[in-house]
């Protein structure tokens, strides 16, 4: 083979081998790196076996978002429970920062919904910061946590089927705890 054959072959090689030097040089991805970029499917938080104790019967899985719904990355889990007199049921909402495309964060959406709901009670415990909120009917009022370094919100709302605040908010911070270890 003629030097002048021989020569491209060598520079294709050389940029190639460079191309290869230079990418082994990037940073590469990790499970943890994968875990902190995928989405959180709320229905994987809360199972459905919790919710059918809860209520002591079985329940339906009547929402289940696993793509963000709106401008500000909810997704949602509804569980129906069935029952001729109430309504009962739980509701697991997710906004993710990385999800909003309304220009805010999970905090501010947190902060806004907290300055804008009535009967708001701080709870120290779950999250990075928590609080719950009732209202005048049943099922009324939610619990809404911040989590994974409050770049996640998390809204948990259980309605009993009764006027009963306490154990609605109850239930509610028994399924956040549950959620906070599975994240």
């Amino acid at each position: 083979m003629k030097l002048t054959h021989i020569l491209p072959i060598f520079l294709i090689l050389a940029i190639f081998g460079a191309g290869c030097e230079q990418s082994n040089n990037e940073p590469r991805t990790t499970k943890s790196d994968l875990n902190q970029t995928r989405s959180i499917d709320p229905c994987e938080l809360v199972d459905q076996s919790e919710v059918d104790a809860l209520f002591g019967v079985g329940s339906t899985i009547i929402e289940h978002d696993t793509e963000p719904r709106n401008a500000t990355g909810q997704k949602l889990c509804v569980y129906d429970v069935p029952s001729d007199d109430a309504v009962t049921m739980v509701q697991i909402g997710v906004q993710e920062s990385k999800d909003m495309v309304a220009g805010m964060t999970a905090e501010e959406l947190f902060n806004s919904q907290k300055d804008f709901l009535d009967g708001v009670v701080e709870v120290s415990y779950i999250g990075d910061d928590a609080y719950q909120s009732s209202m005048d009917f049943v099922g009324g009022g939610a619990l809404y946590f911040l989590a994974k370094n409050k770049t996640v919100l998390i809204t948990v709302d259980v309605s009993l089927g009764k006027l009963d605040h306490a154990a609605n908010q109850a239930a509610e911070q028994k399924l956040a705890k549950k959620i906070l270890e599975r994240l």
